[in-house]
C-alpha cells in the first residue's frame, strides 16, 4: 500500500507539501506484547519509536536497529540483563606415567599421590526476558595447585630362574627311580642320548590324569611325544 501527508479529501492550497510513500504493515513484540501497524518507509528504530518501545543498554533487537522495514517486517525486542557470581571449583589432578629400570615389568608404585587443588572462578550471567541463557567465565584465580599423580611401572626383566638337577639340586617328583637306573647328583649316569627342549608344567585339577595315566602331582612335566617315547616320557617325569 501507499501512505500519503493529506487525506484524500483535503483541499489542496497553494504550497502544501503532498507525499505519497510507500507502507508497510509490520510487528514489533516486546515485554510479551505484540503490536501490529503500518508505517511508511523507515528503519527498525523507527518502528520502535512509532509506537514508544524504548530499549536499556543491554537489550537486543532483531532485525538491527538500521535494518529498512518491508512488507511483513516482524521486530522482537529482547529484555537482556547480566549479573556476577564468584564459586570455588576444584581442580582435579592429572595422572603421569614414569619408567624405572629399578622395578620389574610386572610391578608399579604410586611413587606420588595425586591431590585436587582449587580455584576461585568469576561468571558472567546472561539472562534474556527473564530466563537463564549463558554464563562466560570472566577471571579465574587458582588459590591451590593440583598435585599430580605419578605411577612408576618397571622396565627390569625377572631373570629366568633354571633349576639344574646336575649342580646339587634335588628333584621333588614323588616318583620312585627303578633300581635299574644309577642316579648320582639327581642325573642318570648313563644313557643313550640327550633330548634338548622345552617342558611345560602340569597345571590342572587334583585328579586329572596324565597320558601315562599317572594322576597330576607336583614335577610332573608335559614333554613332546614327537621327541620321546613313552618309557622316556615316564623316566622324565622323575
Amino acid at each position: 500500500g501507499q501512505l500519503i501527508t493529506y487525506p484524500l479529501d483535503t483541499v489542496l492550497k497553494d504550497g502544501m507539501d503532498v507525499r505519497v510513500t510507500n507502507s508497510y504493515d509490520v510487528s514489533v513484540t516486546a515485554d510479551g506484547t505484540t503490536n501490529s501497524f503500518t508505517m511508511g518507509e523507515g528503519t527498525v528504530r523507527d518502528a520502535l519509536n512509532r509506537i514508544g518501545v524504548t530499549l536499556g543498554d543491554d537489550d537486543e533487537v532483531s532485525p538491527e536497529l538500521d535494518s529498512e522495514v518491508c512488507e511483513g517486517t516482524a521486530i522482537t525486542v529482547y529484555r537482556v540483563s547480566y549479573s556476577y557470581r564468584t564459586v570455588t571449583e576444584t581442580v582435579e589432578f592429572t595422572k603421569k606415567t614414569e619408567k624405572s629400570a629399578e622395578l620389574y615389568t610386572d610391578q608399579q608404585v604410586i611413587s606420588q599421590k595425586g591431590v585436587n587443588g582449587s580455584k576461585k572462578v568469576t561468571y558472567c550471567d546472561k539472562t534474556v526476558d527473564g530466563k537463564y541463557a549463558s554464563s562466560e567465565a570472566v577471571t579465574t584465580v587458582v588459590l591451590e595447585q593440583a598435585v599430580p599423580q605419578i605411577t612408576t611401572v618397571g622396565t627390569k626383566q625377572r631373570p629366568i630362574v633354571v633349576r639344574n638337577l646336575k649342580n646339587n639340586g634335588s628333584p621333588i617328583s614323588e616318583l620312585t627311580v627303578p633300581s635299574s637306573i644309577n642316579i648320582e647328583n639327581g642325573a642318570p649316569t648313563s644313557y643313550s642320548k640327550i633330548i634338548t627342549g622345552k617342558a611345560s608344567a602340569y597345571t590342572a585339577s587334583p585328579t586329572a590324569k596324565t597320558s601315562t595315566g599317572r594322576t597330576v602331582k607336583a614335577g610332573y612335566v608335559a614333554v613332546n611325544p614327537k621327541q620321546t617315547t613313552l618309557r622316556q616320557r615316564a623316566l622324565d617325569s622323575l
